[in-house]
């Protein structure tokens, strides 16, 4: 009695190393995420884990698509995981994509104001540097010292000034990192000139509110967006300036934007201006100033005028 032979058709090993590597990014990615939520000293950890499953995707889709072309020439089973490995490590990449777009696409950006030739000031009081954890917002995202701090009084407890001191490392070692790198455009003039052609709407808002219904309706509205407010002072003095300074997270990784935001008394009513930058420039990721906007249009969508 004759046996018949039965040939196994090879099976593709890019398909399936493809595919392990596809599977094996995901987890990977989520942990990086988590780690980037939980900010403070996580956040260079999770930047570098959310770093490794982008290599891991890509490694995946590489191949994937070596595979579907050895299955195409040699006729090898693993149609099914080269697709699978093509999909899952596409998904992976889909959010780096998108921010890696943002940043070639769009204008860099990362100090953006609604009056950008006479730009708010963020506050420098004890309660806002306390509740940024020592951090003192501005251009290239400068910090001051917990030192400083501690021997100004506002962080006399040891936990607190070591979690200060973590965060402060962090983003030494961040902005240390950006500062080697070549911005764009470094002449405000023409940064200026950018965000005025990217977001000709990004203006002041010119109110017939007066000074405390205003600054009332400013504070609800930060609420509204999901803004965290560290310090707040109404309209008054000599002239008649308050002010809101706050801090925004990203949705996804929770990166800290701060924002303030500056009320100006004026015959008619007050004039709001607001200014916002990435905690962190080198991750700017074209976070754009649609929020603010919708913060802007909030306070008085009736009575609202653009301050050309």
């Amino acid at each position: 009695m004759m046996r018949r032979l039965v040939i196994e058709e090879p099976v593709s090993r890019a398909a399936t190393w493809g595919l392990r590597l596809a599977l094996f990014s995901v987890p990977v990615f989520a942990a990086g995420v988590v780690l980037t939520r939980r900010g403070g000293g996580d956040l260079a950890a999770g930047l570098a884990v959310i770093g490794s499953a982008t290599a891991i995707a890509l490694i995946a889709l590489v191949l994937g698509i070596l595979a579907l072309a050895q299955i195409w020439r040699e006729g090898r089973k693993g149609l099914r995981s080269a697709s699978q490995a093509l999909v899952i490590a596409g998904l992976v990449l889909a959010l780096p994509a998108f921010f890696s777009a943002r940043l070639l696409f769009e204008p860099y950006l990362a100090d953006l104001s609604t009056d950008p030739t006479r730009p708010p000031a963020f506050s420098f009081s004890s309660t806002a540097l306390t509740a940024r954890s020592g951090i003192a917002p501005s251009a290239a995202s400068h910090n001051i010292p917990v030192d400083l701090l501690a021997a100004a009084g506002l962080s006399p407890d040891n936990s607190v000034r070591q979690t200060n001191r973590e965060k402060a490392e962090v983003v030494d070692w961040l902005n240390q990192f950006a500062q080697d790198l070549p911005l764009p455009v470094t002449d405000p003039a023409k940064l200026h000139s950018m965000q005025r052609r990217a977001y000709p709407e990004f203006t002041s808002l010119r109110t017939d509110l007066r000074d405390e219904e205003a600054f009332n309706r400013a504070v609800k509205a930060a609420e509204d967006q999901g803004w965290t407010i560290v310090d707040r002072t109404p309209p008054g003095g000599r002239f008649g300036l308050g002010h809101i300074d706050a801090v925004h997270h990203t949705s996804l990784l929770r990166l800290p934007v701060d924002i303030t935001v500056r009320l100006r008394v004026h015959t008619h009513g007050t004039i709001i201006d607001v200014r916002s930058i990435p905690r962190y420039r080198l991750l700017d990721f074209g976070t754009g100033p649609g929020g603010i906007i919708g913060f802007m249009e909030s306070i008085s969508p009736a009575s609202a005028e653009v301050d050309d």
